[in-house]
């Protein structure tokens, strides 16, 4: 669908893309966000040093923060506080509300998977600290610049697929592939041409499957390979269905 297509892309542009180190769009339904520290001039330079993934995560980490503190606090502002330290960036969520017992958070929900999650992957640390009725303080920190093996990683010519949910990707391509060759059953007098695209369909998805078992990770040819594949397979099946002369003996 769409949306795959515009995660897919922004995956394969996510290595060379500049992101903006901004917070002037983090804001707020129904509290005020207080700003403080660095304002976005300054951390458009302070991104200049920094790898545009984290850059990204960075950003999304203080969004989810600042709406859950929106949604769920109750409070009556809350503040955000960016400054830049001897060991990096450390950026503060903080707000006066009810607060929470981090013991009764669900595991690998909420906050675990919106924040603590995308924080991992891009090397950030987070610390939340809250009491009931004493408010919820969290900080994102890190260094400006990746480590060596955070450099191997952005450097590495691979793909990751992660993003776009890469279980679910699978799954659908296995149940389209399936759907696709009942049709084609169904259809026994159809153009060897189009029996020819379901098999290339199945194909590339174990192709997929196969090359990103490990860790995830999708190799750049092998990603060449799944977007030459779909206009090849709309050729394979609908060129021939369509009246196109090119058709191989049943």
């Amino acid at each position: 669908c769409a949306r795959d297509v515009v995660a897919a892309r922004s995956v394969l542009e996510g290595a060379v893309r500049t992101e903006e180190l901004r917070f002037d769009h983090v804001s707020a339904l129904r509290i005020p966000v207080i700003r403080t520290g660095l304002d976005d001039d300054a951390l458009s330079l302070l991104a200049e040093q920094m790898d545009g993934r984290r850059v990204a995560a960075l950003v999304g980490i203080v969004r989810e923060l600042v709406t859950n503190a929106d949604k769920h606090s109750g409070g009556s502002r809350i503040e955000l506080d960016v400054t830049e330290t001897s060991q990096g960036l450390v950026v503060a969520v903080r707000d006066d509300g009810v607060g929470f017992d981090p013991a009764d958070r669900p595991a690998g929900r909420g906050l675990d998977r919106s924040v603590l999650a995308p924080a991992e992957q891009a090397h950030w640390q987070v610390s939340i600290v809250s009491r009931p009725a004493s408010g919820c303080s969290a900080t994102v920190s890190g260094p400006l610049q990746s480590t060596q093996s955070e450099d191997a990683t952005a450097d590495d010519p691979q793909v990751s697929i992660g993003s776009v949910k890469r279980v679910m990707s699978i799954t659908w391509w296995a149940m389209f592939t399936i759907a696709t060759v009942v049709m084609d059953l169904a259809f026994a007098d159809l153009p060897t041409t189009v029996h020819v695209g379901t098999l290339l369909i199945a194909v590339t998805g174990v192709l997929v499957w196969f090359d990103s078992r490990h860790d995830g990770r999708l190799s750049l040819p092998v990603a060449w390979v799944v977007v030459a594949a779909i206009p090849a397979v709309y050729w394979l099946r609908l060129a021939p269905l369509a009246g196109d002369p090119i058709r191989a003996e049943q």
